[in-house]
C-alpha cells in the first residue's frame, strides 16, 4: 500500500513538472512571436500557457501587451486586472492598464492607474509624463504641468517632458513660458522637429513673426518630406502678417499640394492675392474653398469683398446674402451688402441693411455713416444728420466733416 502511495506521489510530481515546463515552453514560443510582431499567434501561445498555469503572471502580461498592439485595449485591461489580482504590486500591469484606459479615452481611470504605478515607483518618469498627458486631455493643464515637472526632476534631460510642459503652458496662454520649455527641449535634442514647430506657434502668438518663420523653416528642414500642411499654412500666415504676400502664397500652395481639400489654405491664398490686388485670383481661391465647404461663411464674405473691388456689386450681394443665410447675426455682412446696394443706387435696400447692422450692434459707427449717406441720397436730410451725429459720438471723427457739408 505504501509503495502504491509513493508511486502515486512520484507520478503527480512528474505530471506537475511536465505541466510547468509545457506552460513555460508556450510562453517562450509566444515571446519569440512577439519579437517577430506576430501578435495574433503570440496570443494563442500565451493563452495556452495560461490554460496550463492559470497563475502565470508573465503570460498574462505578454498576452495583454500583444492585445494592445492589436488595439484590443479592453482585452488588455482584462489581462492586467488578472495580474493585479495575482500581484497587487505589479508595476507593469498598472502601467499597461493605464495606457489601455487612456487609449479608450478613460482618462480618469488612466490617472488612477498611473498614480498607482507612481506609488510603487516614485521615480517612474514615464508614468508622470503619461499621467500629465491624461490630465491635459481633461483640460487640467496646471495638474499636467506639475506631473511634467516631476518627470523633469527625475530626468533633467527628458526632452519630451519639456516639450509636453511647453504644450500645457501654451494651452494656458503662457507663451513665453512655453518658449522656454520648447527651447530647453531643442537644447537637449537639436533635431526635435515638433518642438521647433510648437515654439514657432508660441512666437506667432506673441507676434514675433520672423522668429516664428525661422522655427517653422527649421522644422521643415529637419523633416522635409513631412505631410503636415498646417506647418506651411502657419508659416504662410506669418509671412502674410509681415506683408510678404508672394512668399505666403507659395506656402499656401504647398499646403494645398499636401492636402488638396484644405479649405483654409485656399482661403488664405485668396486673402494674400487680394492684398496684391489680384482680385480675380482671390475669387478663384475663395470659390475653391466654398466648393470644399459650401457653408464656409468667411469665404463667401471675402469673395463678396473681392467682387466689390471688381465692381461686380450684384455678385457681391449674392455672396453677402449667403453669409447672412449661414449666420443671420453677422453685422458686417449686412453692412457690406448695404454698401453694394448703395453702388447700385438701391438706397432703400441699403438703409434696410444698415438698420439690421445697427439692430445687431448699436455701436457700429460705420453703419450710421453709410445709412446717413444713403438718406442724403433720398433727401432725408434731417434723419441723415442724426446718423452722422451718432457716428461722431461713436468716434468717427470724419462724421463732423459730413455734418458741416450737409447739415449746416
Amino acid at each position: 500500500m505504501k509503495n502504491k502511495i509513493y508511486t502515486l506521489l512520484i507520478l503527480v510530481f512528474c505530471i506537475t513538472n511536465i505541466y510547468s515546463q509545457t506552460a513555460e515552453e508556450f510562453y517562450k514560443n509566444g515571446f519569440e512571436k512577439v519579437n517577430k510582431k506576430e501578435y495574433k499567434n503570440a496570443i494563442i501561445d500565451f493563452t495556452k500557457a495560461i490554460e496550463l498555469n492559470p497563475n502565470y503572471e508573465l503570460a498574462y502580461l505578454q498576452r495583454g501587451n500583444s492585445k494592445s498592439k492589436l488595439n484590443d485595449f479592453k482585452g488588455t485591461i482584462l489581462d492586467c486586472t488578472k495580474i493585479i489580482q495575482l500581484n497587487p504590486s505589479s508595476l507593469a500591469a498598472y502601467f499597461l492598464r493605464a495606457d489601455s484606459k487612456q487609449n479608450l479615452q478613460d482618462n480618469q481611470g488612466a490617472i488612477l492607474d498611473y498614480s498607482k504605478a507612481i506609488e510603487i515607483n516614485p521615480n517612474f518618469k514615464i508614468a508622470y509624463l503619461k499621467r500629465g498627458n491624461a490630465k491635459q486631455d481633461l483640460l487640467d493643464y496646471q495638474g499636467a504641468i506639475l506631473d511634467y515637472t516631476k518627470a523633469i526632476e527625475s530626468d533633467s534631460s527628458f526632452a519630451l517632458a519639456f516639450q509636453s510642459r511647453g504644450s500645457a503652458k501654451f494651452a494656458l496662454l503662457d507663451y513665453r513660458g512655453a518658449i522656454l520649455d520648447f527651447t530647453k527641449a531643442i537644447d537637449i535634442n537639436p533635431n526635435y522637429e515638433s518642438a521647433f514647430y510648437q515654439r514657432g506657434l508660441s512666437k506667432f502668438k506673441l507676434e514675433d513673426y520672423n522668429g516664428a518663420i525661422s522655427d517653422y523653416s527649421k522644422a521643415i528642414e529637419i523633416y522635409p518630406k513631412q505631410k503636415n500642411e498646417y506647418i506651411y499654412l502657419i508659416r504662410g500666415e506669418a509671412k502674410y502678417e509681415l506683408g510678404n504676400y508672394f512668399s505666403a502664397i507659395l506656402d499656401f500652395e504647398k499646403a494645398i499640394e499636401i492636402n488638396s481639400n484644405s479649405k483654409v489654405a485656399y482661403f488664405n491664398s485668396g486673402k494674400a492675392k487680394d492684398k496684391l490686388s489680384d482680385f480675380s485670383g482671390a475669387i478663384l481661391d475663395y470659390s475653391k474653398a466654398i466648393e470644399i465647404d459650401p457653408n464656409y461663411g468667411s469665404a463667401y464674405d471675402n469673395r463678396g469683398g473681392s467682387k466689390n473691388k471688381l465692381l461686380d456689386y450684384r455678385g457681391a450681394i449674392l455672396d453677402f446674402s449667403r453669409v447672412i443665410e449661414i449666420n443671420p447675426n453677422n453685422e458686417f455682412a449686412y453692412l457690406e451688402r448695404g454698401f453694394s446696394k448703395m453702388q447700385l443706387y438701391d438706397y432703400e435696400g441699403a438703409i434696410f441693411d444698415f438698420n439690421k447692422t445697427i439692430e445687431i450692434n448699436p455701436n457700429n459707427k460705420f453703419a450710421f455713416i453709410q445709412r446717413g449717406l444713403s438718406k442724403i441720397s433720398i433727401n432725408e436730410k434731417d434723419s441723415a444728420c442724426l446718423d452722422f451725429s451718432k457716428a461722431g459720438e461713436l468716434g468717427y471723427t470724419e462724421a463732423y466733416e459730413l455734418i458741416k457739408e450737409f447739415c449746416n
